[in-house]
C-alpha cells in the first residue's frame, strides 16, 4: 500500500508538488478515514471554502487505486473525488483534527503551518 498526495488551491489557482507516502503513512491516513464520521443531512453552506483541497491516492497490491479528495476549508469534507452533488449524505466524512495531523507528513510546509494545524 502506498498514496500519493496532491495539493491544490482552487482560488487562486495554484498547484504545490505532489508527495508520496510510504505503507505506514499510507494506512495510517486510511484509518483516520475509516473513523471520520459520515457527513448526514441534506443541506449544507460552506461559506469559507477557499477552495484548498488534497487530492490522495490510495495505491494497493494488484494496481488497485482508491483516489479521495480531502476538503481542508469550508464544510471540510472527505469524497471520493468525483463532482460533488447537493446532498452527500451518507458519501461524505468529515475532516477530523487526526486526519490533519496525519497529513502533515505528506505536506509542503506552508500548506502545513495554514491549513493543517492550529485547528
Amino acid at each position: 500500500i502506498g498514496v500519493t498526495a496532491d495539493w491544490v488551491q482552487t482560488l487562486p489557482p495554484r498547484r504545490a508538488t505532489s508527495a508520496s507516502g510510504a505503507a505506514t503513512i499510507a494506512r495510517r491516513l486510511a484509518r483516520d478515514i475509516e473513523r471520520a464520521p459520515l457527513v448526514t443531512g441534506n443541506v449544507y453552506s460552506c461559506p469559507a471554502d477557499q477552495g484548498i483541497d488534497v487530492g490522495l491516492t490510495f495505491s494497493y497490491h494488484g494496481s488497485r487505486r482508491v483516489s479521495l479528495k480531502v476538503d481542508l476549508t469550508g464544510c471540510a469534507w472527505i469524497t471520493s473525488g468525483a463532482p460533488q452533488v447537493s446532498s452527500p449524505a451518507g458519501k461524505a466524512r468529515w475532516v477530523t483534527t487526526k486526519l490533519r495531523d496525519d497529513l502533515v507528513a505528506l505536506s509542503p510546509p506552508p500548506w502545513a503551518k495554514r491549513w493543517l494545524t492550529g485547528y
